[in-house]
Order: structure tokens, then sequence, then C-alpha cells
């Protein structure tokens, strides 16, 4: 069941132009439970359930974004307003015979013309790390678990955190400050698995080095994953961050 507040949203573009079909393809349940924790955030619903003027405007101002395609520039206005931190983790999940596990993005055919600009190519799976939003005591080490299960199918503990890197001035699409964490494959099996040069979204493979076609605003991990693979016999039977006692 679809929640509340994407309901609404739903219910107003129904009622729109002709571009509502188009938006309410990109409405996902996820990006409004996103938008509904936000909002209840910022009391933007009054005692029987309904939009304060707050929500009203923030809900407007949602709808508006959307319809001239700018999602990404929505996104990234909403979990400002709501306090929410725009710093993340990425998975990268190593193996001594295989090399880095990466997935495969495309959006060249987003609606966003600034999403769509970020072209296709590999990239390190990641995810937000935000409370605020998913309702629970996530730890970073906790996101990055999530992370590689969801997308890649793994199960990983981290064993150190390679660099958090400063994109404070980057692309509304992806974090302001993503931290790559190096990890132990401990179970699972890769989901999508390939191994050929005609990659699809959602497509995994693994790589003894950065491919020259990773994402291009991903390219500034290479040094640091590069890294990474060539070290991993020195760094891959050490204790993971949680047993050496880490808290992030």
């Amino acid at each position: 069941m679809i929640c509340r507040l994407g309901s609404v949203i739903l219910q107003l573009l129904t009622n729109s132009n002709q571009e509502g079909g188009q938006i309410m393809a990109v409405m996902t349940q996820e990006n409004a439970q996103f938008l509904q924790a936000c909002l209840e955030g910022l009391e933007c619903f009054d005692a029987g359930g309904k939009f304060n003027d707050l929500g009203k405007q923030l809900v407007a101002y949602q709808l508006e974004n959307w319809m001239s395609g700018k999602l990404g520039l929505a996104f990234k206005a909403v979990r400002r307003a709501a306090g929410a931190p725009f710093s993340a983790v990425e998975c990268v999940p190593v193996d001594l015979a295989t090399g880095v596990l990466l997935n495969f993005r495309d959006f060249t055919t987003n609606l966003d013309p600034d999403v769509a600009a970020l072209g296709k190519g590999w990239h390190t799976s990641g995810s937000y790390q935000d409370t605020s939003v998913r309702g629970k005591e996530e730890t970073m080490m906790q996101a990055v678990k999530r992370t590689a299960l969801e997308e890649l199918g793994l199960m990983v503990e981290p064993i150190r955190q390679i660099c958090t890197l400063d994109h404070s001035v980057g692309h509304p699409r992806f974090s302001d400050n993503p931290t790559l964490f190096a990890c132990r494959i401990i179970g699972g099996e890769p989901k999508n698995l390939i191994d050929h040069d005609n990659p699809k979204s959602g497509d995994n493979r693994w790589f003894q080095k950065c491919p020259p076609n990773m994402l291009p605003i991903q390219r500034d991990y290479e040094p640091y994953i590069n890294g990474t693979i060539r070290t991993a016999s020195l760094w891959l039977p050490k204790k993971t961050l949680e047993e050496q006692g880490g808290e992030l």
C-alpha cells in the first residue's frame, strides 16, 4: 500500500497535464515514503493527518520540480529542508581472486536532465546512512552491509575505511561526502553477474582494477579503489571494523 503522501501526490498528478503519466512513473513508493518521513519530521501535518500550510508549500515545490523534470533537485531540496545529512557510504567488496565487484548504471534516459547528464558507467554501490529518513538507528557499517545485500546480493563485513571525499559542490543526485569502505565477502552470491562488455543498469561485474568506463562522477574513486585491490592481501585477513571497536 502506498503511503499517505504518495497517494496525495499521485492524485494531484492524475489531475495534472499530459506530463502527469511520465512523472507518476518515477514517483515510486520508496520516494513517497521518503518524502512522508521528511515532511512528518518538519511537522507538515496537522492533528487530523492533513497537510498544514508548510506541508502544502513543500508539496507544491516538489510538484513544480517533478513536473519540470528536475527530480534530483527536488530530492535534495527536501533532504536539506528536513536537516538530513548528505553523507553516504560506498561499498567496495574485494575478493583476492576476482578483484572488486562494481555495479553498472545508465542514467541517460532519466527524466531529470541533470541526472541524465551523468551518463552511464560502472560505479560502487552506495546508500545514504540516515536515521531521520529510515526511522532507525543505522550506523555507517550497517548501511554498508545493507547496501551490499540489496544491490549486489553479497553479505559483507567492512574491514577498513578507505577515505571520505568532498563532493559538496557536486551533483544533486549524489552524496556530498561519500565514505568508501573496503569489505570482506562472507556470504551470498553476486546477482545479475555478467562477464561481457554490454552491460545494462543493475548488472554487476568483477574487475581487477577500475575500468575506463567508470561513471564520470565517481572517477575520483579510482586511485583509492585500485590501491585497495592491490593491497587486499594485507588487509583482508584483519579484524572487521566492528571487531576493532568501531562505532561509525
